[in-house]
């Protein structure tokens, strides 16, 4: 009954995908509105109110139930409208239900997470005295000033493991603070050491903050192929040569 479910309702299942079953339209129309008939959702509310109002009218006399069927006709207008890109839907499904469905962001940097990292949010703490490298995306960032005046940055990335949240310092903020945008696709190298005065408590203390969608360009020297003996043969050398 859709007088039961409220408008929010369905404006969150919308952006979470609930409809995208029906291949027709796509989430932003559901919410888009160009005029002051209001978004897809609004007239389909009132739609079927008219229709359940149509069918109550209808057991009540002839002509009403020749109207009736006319409303089920007369289904309201969808405006044209760009889709959402895939980040911007998979942040709203993060928004409105807590994590991704549809995907994740950083499926576009797979082979870069997995030839050039060596540990992810969740066990970079087992690297206890070494120099790690992760990646994934800054969903917070922050520009604090510590009790002698000296900026300082706190961010938090997230990768397909979980999130973890590190600080900038020093000579390392300022040269990575231009890299503290949230969204932002980053490649993080750095030291995991005891925390100053904490023994035994250990921390990520970040170097160097790079752009992922260049780490592929910068650290790629080779590439390495397996092959199984009996597919060789010449047209495969010659296509592996073009």
């Amino acid at each position: 009954n859709l007088r039961a479910v409220n408008k929010k309702t369905f404006e969150s299942l919308a952006m979470a995908g609930a409809f995208d079953t029906f291949p027709h339209y796509h989430r932003r129309q559901y919410l888009h509105a160009e005029d002051k008939a209001g978004s897809l959702i609004e007239k389909a509310i009132r739609y079927g109110q008219q229709l359940q109002q149509e069918r109550n009218s209808a057991q009540q006399s002839l002509f009403a139930n020749l109207d009736a069927q006319d409303a089920y006709n007369t289904r309201p207008d969808v405006p044209p409208c760009t889709p959402y890109d895939e980040l911007e839907k998979l942040k709203i499904e993060k928004e409105v239900v807590g994590f991704y469905i549809s995907g994740h962001p950083l499926d576009h940097y797979r082979v870069e997470l997995e030839s050039f990292c060596s540990c992810h949010t969740q066990n970079v703490l087992t690297h206890r005295g070494k120099e790690v490298s992760l990646a994934g995306i800054i969903t917070e960032a922050k520009t604090r000033q510590s009790k002698h005046g000296k900026p300082f940055g706190l961010f938090s990335i997230e990768d397909y493991e979980g999130t973890l949240d590190l600080a900038l310092f020093g000579e390392d903020f300022l040269k990575n603070q231009h890299m503290l945008q949230e969204g932002t696709f980053v490649y993080v190298t750095g030291n995991v050491v005891e925390r100053y005065n904490q023994e035994d408590v250990w921390e990520l203390r970040p170097k160097k903050i790079t752009l992922l969608s260049e780490i592929r360009d910068k650290l790629s020297k080779n590439l390495h192929l397996q092959l199984a003996l009996h597919t060789l043969n010449e047209d495969l050398i010659n296509q592996l040569h073009q």
